[in-house]
């Protein structure tokens, strides 16, 4: 049980003998409260999105909507708030941005699997905004 960029690997003799035979997430995360949660963490770069979160499953909830977040980059919190009227930069299903938000998957990677829509540069710039400094990490399955 041990994370996926874990530094073990690079401090054996042979980092070939080190062997993930089983990789598994252990850990799901759907958003319901966008802005708070948004608002909770630091990001990797400053930078400022305006984000339309779909939810099919609850399409009037409270993780339904287009919201704008503002990053003044690494060890500060970002600020979200909702964003109504505005021009989305980016379109992500809430199942999507919950990975988005723990830093396990770049905007990109979501892009090019069309689970997130946007245009290069916004995606490059949540790539930035979004990137953490380890991979997200469960360490107690339940």
């Amino acid at each position: 049980d041990r994370p996926v960029d874990d530094p073990l690997k690079w401090r054996l003799r042979d980092p070939r003998a080190y062997d993930a035979a089983f990789v598994d997430d252990w850990l799901w995360v759907r958003l319901m409260d966008v802005p708070a949660a948004l608002s909770a963490r630091s990001y990797g770069a400053q930078g400022s999105l305006v984000i339309d979160v779909v939810d099919a499953f609850r399409p009037y909830g409270a993780a339904s909507g287009t919201f704008r977040l503002d990053s003044d980059g690494p060890d500060a919190p970002g600020k979200c708030v909702p964003a109504q009227g505005s021009a989305a930069d980016l379109q992500v299903d809430v199942r999507d941005l919950g990975s988005l938000w723990t830093g396990a998957v770049r905007a990109s990677t979501l892009r090019a699997a069309g689970r997130l829509h946007g245009d290069v540069d916004a995606v490059r710039v949540a790539d930035r905004v979004f990137a953490t400094a380890r991979a997200p990490f469960c360490g107690t399955g339940f």
